[in-house]
């Protein structure tokens, strides 16, 4: 196991490890003294001994993100997740402890660290209206969140002995409800409203509570709005879906998400981003929703009066089988 070695009036414990790329390497641990040199050699074999040996690494924070990125991120992150995770990294955690030692790295540190970003200043101050200053409560608390995640693949994949992210000192975060509209405002947003499809895209989003996204990615074939189905009382959406703008960059990194069909841009070749059919949000399960008559009977309406438009149209119509679209589909 580990040894003793006196060299030059120094005493050093040497010990051999298996390094993280399969290697075997000899560690030389310089100590004070002669005491503190046993001590240090008994804790290496005690460590050993109950399987809780943590091989030494001069692995930077950042070059452990990006393999956690690469690793868990592809796999477990959504579009919109992935882009806000990778910018909290690159904009407030590689310019500030992406050259720290990831074992070296203690609680004391985390706590500094959380200190130094409510005096950093905003990556967005100056671009976005009102972007505060400096970093934000709600934005460091989403920087710890992911990095408490990033260290617990960390502590399994043994690369640290303990997640030094869990119980920091986080600055207070005031919590604000988001607003919704109250039945009056719903009830005069409908009054006031001239156009069909609007008119239709208000009543599904608030009869069936459906995100924008999952209202603009409904298609017919999970729209059920037969004579049978009114019979039965049984008209309903099946929500599998959603309608985003993504970066074509991710298209084929992430392996969680599952893009159904990806729209030709009209704008630029320049763009950077693409209209895409996707599976739904992170952690998002298929969904069934029952219509209301009232509403069913709009779909249907819309459903008639689309088919009117293909039939004059004819192959000038662009058909994505898009509930709502506009004319040309």
């Amino acid at each position: 196991m580990a040894s003793i070695t006196n060299r030059k009036g120094k005493y050093y414990v040497v010990y051999w490890f298996d390094s993280f790329d399969g290697k075997r390497k000899q560690k030389w641990e310089q100590c004070e003294n002669y005491e503190e040199a046993i001590f240090k050699k008994k804790k290496i074999e005690d460590e050993v001994n109950n399987q809780v040996f943590l091989a030494p690494s001069n692995q930077t924070i950042r070059e452990f993100l990006e393999t956690f990125v690469e690793l868990y991120g592809t796999k477990h992150w959504g579009f919109n997740n992935y882009k806000a995770n990778t910018g909290l990294l690159n904009n407030y955690v590689y310019p500030l402890i992406g050259d720290k030692k990831i074992q070296s790295f203690s609680t004391l540190n985390v706590d500094q660290y959380i200190n130094k970003l409510t005096k950093t200043k905003n990556v967005n101050y100056g671009v976005r209206k009102n972007a505060p200053q400096y970093v934000s409560p709600n934005t460091i608390k989403s920087v710890v969140k992911l990095l408490r995640c990033a260290w617990r693949q960390a502590l399994r994949w043994e690369v640290v002995k303990k997640n030094v992210f869990i119980d920091c000192n986080l600055p207070y975060c005031e919590s604000k409800e988001r607003e919704i509209w109250t039945a009056t405002e719903i009830q005069h947003a409908l009054e006031i409203c001239e156009d069909q499809i609007l008119y239709l895209c208000i009543n599904l989003s608030f009869s069936c509570s459906l995100r924008i996204g999952e209202l603009l990615a409904l298609t017919w074939d999970n729209v059920f709005i037969e004579d049978e189905d009114f019979e039965k009382d049984n008209t309903r959406l099946i929500i599998d879906k959603q309608f985003v703008r993504i970066d074509k960059e991710m298209i084929g990194v992430l392996t969680k998400d599952e893009i159904y069909k990806q729209f030709d841009t009209q704008l630029k070749r320049e763009c950077k981003t693409v209209l895409v059919l996707k599976s739904l949000k992170m952690n998002g399960k298929v969904r069934t929703v029952w219509i209301p008559r009232t509403v069913a009977y709009m779909l249907k309406e819309w459903k008639k009066k689309q088919n009117d438009i293909k039939k004059k149209l004819g192959s000038i119509y662009d058909d994505n089988n898009l509930v709502i679209c506009f004319e040309d589909g």
